[in-house]
């Protein structure tokens, strides 16, 4: 996991730490990737603790678990257009709140 200048995180980074959390959780070691995966997890945990139940929750089964969204969708009974949505949005949430709620 890499930071743009400025310590921002991209949006496709947040994507890729969420939907590959638990190798994240693997690259944790003392060298310098696993230094910075180390610190992307941290930041994570931090800014996720800010999301609202709803953004921690699609987070979650469609990201962290990767349950298909056509499942969840079933699961919430919404259309995948609204898993979809509230997903991308949950992912914008969590990207605005890693920069520092910036």
């Amino acid at each position: 996991m890499t930071r743009m200048r400025g310590g921002r995180y991209r949006e496709t980074e947040v994507r890729a730490l969420i939907e590959q959390y638990a190798i994240a959780l693997e690259d944790r070691d003392t060298t310098e990737r696993g230094l910075r995966a180390l610190v992307a997890i941290a930041d994570l945990k931090l800014a996720y603790r800010r999301l609202s139940l709803g953004d921690k929750e699609v987070l979650l089964v469609c990201g962290v678990l990767g349950v298909p969204q056509r499942e969840a969708g079933e699961w919430y009974e919404k259309s995948v257009g609204w898993v979809n949505k509230n997903y991308r949005i949950a992912l914008d949430n969590l990207t605005y709140e890693m920069n520092g709620g910036q």
